[in-house]
């Protein structure tokens, strides 16, 4: 099933073929109104869809979509702006899609979650994430008015939406109030209900469709709820199996002694694993956590008695994959997450060769097409990142080598880990060095069979995104394999060097642009941070711990000592109140109280620090993410105002073109005129007029006399003869223009390249842009 991420093109391109043939007004209807929920005044449109249209999108849609249940045809899809920042529901908007059955709903909640939620060019503090929200007309996501609009033209759903974008916010209180009509006998919304939660939608259709949504949504969703529940639980278990791997840095062996795996119960977890894989691959699967967790109960809670309870990571094949493995290849997060959380299955457990179940996932496409590689990684595979199969390959490694094969998949993999690794900074997660580690384990490892580095890989099978990838962390080009051969001996290696160098390398699209400035600007910090001998953020957080300890252990120190002195001190009175050394020990308590209560002070004072020194760390981390994405829009108006130089230029050139060629035209000739007698004739000076005369008059050509004195006066035959082949070359260009004129798609297509420059819009998008445009300059008239 393929995921929004990867087939926006293929959506663009069905609705326009589906639209062709109609007018977007005679199968969708769109209102325009104003509301107040929950004391959030929004622009409300209500979009309605003809039965004819979804009629038409299901005779066309592709079998290799999912169709998951749609909301009813009689209910209008609501989108929500809000007026105060004009923040768009784009979960809203992206209903549009799922009304026309182009995405199913678990769909679009992956497509938000891998691409909003989680892509560092969308800072979480631009996006508003009302999806539990009491009121459940504002749930969904709120993203900044200029990214919705560029999410409706990638997926050409902005004509539906167009009036909601076109709309001005300060005309909040000129619109009509909500009082959208269900056939006639109820309103939706009722002003009476402003700022409740239920704002007048009980039994409401739109409230149905809420409930309906949430229950039909696939396995990949449901999910989300089981990891909120116990987010923290799964990943103080992955940092505790991270942490606890006996043979780091490579992934542990497969479990092969017979002594110690109970057959009969091998054999009862085989059965309840085919059961579970059998369910999980049928269609319209609605197998969730509990289900399996039923599934494995009885063998989990009786075990092995006799070995320690252990049943996990059982392999299933001769290469000892276990069950994480498969779960992992078939990219099911019902399944991977549910065989981690029982504790049936370790994301650190190797194959025979050493793979784990990361490597297991990358080396096919099933992640990339479902559009779920981020959840997967940030959720359940990641304590495998810097683990080494036994022929210490990473999962750098085995990107680069299957790049020649696997171009795309190893281009999206590993832009996606980047994307995790670079702009993490959750807790929990063993990636805070991700930089660190990356560029002093994974960069210039070296196998053990060849001796070959991840640039050596790329360089072989002519990755230049990944070679490209390997500079901007600093590869070392110079290391050399067991047969002497060295990175920078590779032609490939030497022309994306050069072209680093000359700041021309070609970026297939924008985001690859994004992901070098964040690399560049993370790498750029981490060498000025080394420079300056400042810890990364997870030996900060290692000091903090230390330093708590230090300071309790001081502290009961201390208390402990203040009592045996008071004890002695009572002692001492109890016994002798006249003592002379009374005196003598009360100030040598008091100096030794005032010297722990100083030490305790001081190791507060430095746990203090650290901790604002940690803070600090993660404000750095967030600015540069922030200096990233100024970079990467610096960069594009860079590019853009080249583009508009070069457009300046080729109209200079042409308006000089033209004053030119005015000039050459004779005076007092009128080109312009649609008088024949003084029309300008372009071939007067090339004409032989006798000759020309006489074949007008409808003389043979064969029967033309030509005067000796005209004969002397031609010019020599081989430039007559140059002369007829121009004029042939010029008629074939002219009939060439004129049927270029005829279908105006010429002239369509340099209108476009105009638009598209002066509204930022891609050229291929442009059409969609147009009707929003004429209305804009018309309402501004």
């Amino acid at each position: 099933m393929d995921s929004p991420v990867n087939v926006g093109d293929t959506t663009t391109n069905s609705i326009l073929h589906r639209l062709q043939d109609t007018h977007l007004q005679e199968v969708a209807s769109a209102t325009i109104s104003s509301a107040t929920y929950s004391g959030q005044q929004v622009i409300q449109l209500a979009l309605s869809l003809k039965d004819s249209f979804n009629n038409q999108n299901d005779n066309h849609t592709s079998s290799s979509i999912d169709t998951s249940p749609t909301i009813s045809l009689k209910a209008p899809i609501k989108i929500l702006r809000r007026v105060q920042d004009s923040y768009i529901n784009i979960t809203q908007l992206f209903d549009i899609l799922i009304r026309l059955n182009l995405f199913s709903n678990s769909q679009v909640e992956k497509y938000l979650n891998n691409e909003l939620l989680t892509n560092p060019q969308y800072s979480t503090k631009d996006i508003d994430d009302y999806r539990n929200h009491e009121n459940p007309v504002l749930n969904g996501l709120w993203i900044p008015y200029d990214k919705a609009v560029t999410l409706a033209i990638k997926f050409d759903i902005y004509e539906f939406s167009k009036k909601l974008f076109l709309v001005d916010v300060h005309d909040f209180d000129k619109l009509p109030k909500q009082s959208i009509t269900m056939g006639g006998k109820r309103r939706l919304y009722d002003e009476s209900f402003d700022n409740q939660a239920d704002a007048g939608l009980m039994g409401s259709p739109l409230k149905k469709q809420k409930v309906d949504h949430k229950a039909n949504t696939e396995t990949g969703s449901n999910l989300n709820s089981i990891t909120t529940k116990s987010s923290s639980t799964s990943k103080d278990l992955l940092k505790h199996l991270s942490g606890s791997n006996p043979n780091i840095p490579y992934t542990l062996p497969p479990l092969n002694d017979p002594n110690i795996l109970n057959p009969s119960m091998v054999s009862d977890l085989k059965l309840k694993y085919g059961e579970v894989f059998k369910r999980d691959d049928e269609k319209d699967s609605k197998l969730t956590f509990e289900d399996i967790e039923t599934i494995f109960k009885q063998i989990i809670s009786t075990g092995d008695l006799e070995h320690g309870t252990l049943v996990a990571d059982i392999p299933l094949d001769q290469q000892g994959k276990t069950a994480l493995h498969f779960a992992s290849t078939l990219a099911s997060v019902t399944l991977v997450s549910a065989f981690v959380k029982l504790g049936l299955c370790s994301p650190i457990r190797g194959t025979q060769t050493g793979e784990s179940p990361l490597i297991s996932t990358i080396m096919v496409t099933n992640a990339m097409e479902k559009g779920n590689f981020k959840e997967l990684l940030s959720e359940w595979l990641w304590p495998s990142l810097w683990l080494y199969d036994n022929k210490k390959w990473s999962f750098l490694h085995y990107l680069a080598s299957q790049s020649a094969k696997k171009s795309e998949a190893s281009k999206f993999y590993l832009n996606r880990i980047l994307e995790f690794g670079l702009a993490s900074s959750e807790e929990g997660y063993s990636v805070k060095n991700f930089l660190s580690k990356l560029c002093s384990d994974i960069i210039d490892l070296q196998d053990e069979m060849n001796g070959n580095t991840c640039l050596h890989l790329a360089a072989e099978s002519e990755s230049k995104w990944i070679i490209r990838v390997l500079i901007e962390l600093d590869a070392d080009i110079t290391i050399a394999n067991k047969t002497g051969l060295k990175p920078i001996d590779f032609d490939i290696v030497n022309e994306v060097l050069q072209e680093v160098k000359n700041d021309s390398f070609k970026y297939e699209n924008d985001q690859d642009n994004y992901i070098l400035e964040l690399l560049r600007s993370s790498v750029k910090l981490h060498k000025r941070k080394i420079e300056l001998g400042i810890a990364d953020d997870a030996d900060v957080e290692e000091d903090i711990q230390d330093m708590s300890i230090d300071a309790d252990s001081v502290t009961n120190t201390t208390t402990n000592n203040n009592n045996n002195n008071n004890n002695t001190t009572n002692n001492k009175k109890s016994v002798k109140l006249e003592d002379q050394k009374f005196g003598s020990a009360k100030i040598f308590q008091s100096i030794q109280n005032l010297l722990s209560n100083t030490n305790t002070e001081y190791e507060t004072l430095i746990n203090s620090k650290k901790l604002h020194l940690k803070n600090l760390n993660q404000k750095l981390h967030d600015t540069t993410i922030v200096t990233a994405n100024n970079r990467f829009i610096s960069k594009k108006i860079s590019e853009k105002l080249l583009y508009l130089d070069s457009l300046k230029l080729q109209m200079a050139n042409i308006t000089d073109r033209l004053e030119i060629s005015s000039k050459e035209i004779p005076s007092g000739v009128d080109i312009d005129t649609e008088d024949e007698n003084v029309k300008y004739d372009a071939d007067e000076p090339f004409r032989i007029q006798s000759i020309y005369d006489q074949l007008e008059s409808g003389v043979d050509p064969e029967k033309v006399t030509v005067d000796e004195d005209v004969m002397a006066k031609l010019p020599p035959l081989p430039i007559l003869q140059a002369r007829l082949n121009a004029y042939q070359e010029i008629n074939k260009k002219i009939e060439t223009e004129l049927g270029t004129l005829l279908d105006y798609s010429e002239l369509t297509s340099k209108f476009k390249k105009v638009v598209s420059f002066c509204t930022g819009v891609d050229i291929n998008e442009v059409d969609e842009l147009l009707d929003g445009l004429l209305e804009a300059v018309e309402g501004q008239q």
